[in-house]
């Protein structure tokens, strides 16, 4: 015996078959229309304002007074770090040094910022010394506790002083200390507007080449 089949309503599976349709339009029109716009602007890391970047007032390793309206005739490259980090600091500084020397001429359309996380012990002359080790177009800048955490905020910056959090600190560890910190070189527009940011893992090519797409 024959069991009864359920019968195939067509109209139903019409609908089903509609939706999975208009689904399959919607979601190829949003996501390439994305990477249309990736395409367009150039953009890497993200298609949205991201906001990174803000004023700020500080010093910088000539003993000039520096904002970041200093800089508004170029783009800027900018990263945070500190004179007494043992090697990723000056591995991102050579790093930023070679892509000055990749971008030519071009440099000088540049503004590369390097701004201490550790004001206490990064003073203009600490910071002078250090940077003759590089590029010399790389402009070092320093401040007081406030003024570097008020711009370490605007690019959402992370560092920490080991000591920071405590009120007591012994006089033969006071300056002798390794900071915590995130590892970030931002680009940013002349109109100090975020454009992207670039990681560890990148190289001097990788972010000569994304600056000549934004110059």
């Amino acid at each position: 015996m024959r069991l009864n089949q359920p019968k195939k309503n067509p109209f139903l599976w019409a609908i089903i078959i509609g939706i999975f349709v208009v689904f399959a339009w919607f979601e190829g029109s949003i996501f390439g229309n994305i990477e249309k716009i990736k395409d367009r602007e150039g953009i890497s890391q993200s298609i949205t304002e991201v906001k990174i970047g803000g004023p700020f007032n500080l010093i910088d390793h000539r003993g000039n007074s520096v904002t970041e309206k200093s800089f508004q005739d170029r783009h800027k490259l900018v990263f945070f770090g500190y004179t007494w980090c043992p090697d990723i600091c000056p591995t991102e500084l050579q790093i930023i040094t070679e892509v000055l020397d990749t971008l030519g001429n071009n440099s000088k359309k540049i503004a590369a910022l390097f701004i201490t996380i550790d004001p206490r012990r990064d003073t203009q002359v600490k910071l002078a010394n250090y940077l003759s080790h590089f590029h010399p177009e790389i402009i070092g800048l320093t401040g007081n506790e406030k003024q570097i955490a008020t711009a370490a905020k605007a690019y959402r910056v992370y560092y920490n002083r080991p000591d920071q959090n405590t009120k007591t600190v012994s006089s033969q560890s006071s300056d002798d200390y390794i900071m915590d910190h995130s590892v970030y070189i931002y680009l940013i527009s002349p109109e100090d507007k975020y454009i992207t940011h670039f990681i560890q893992s990148d190289d001097s090519d990788k972010i000569a080449q994304e600056i000549l797409n934004h110059l």
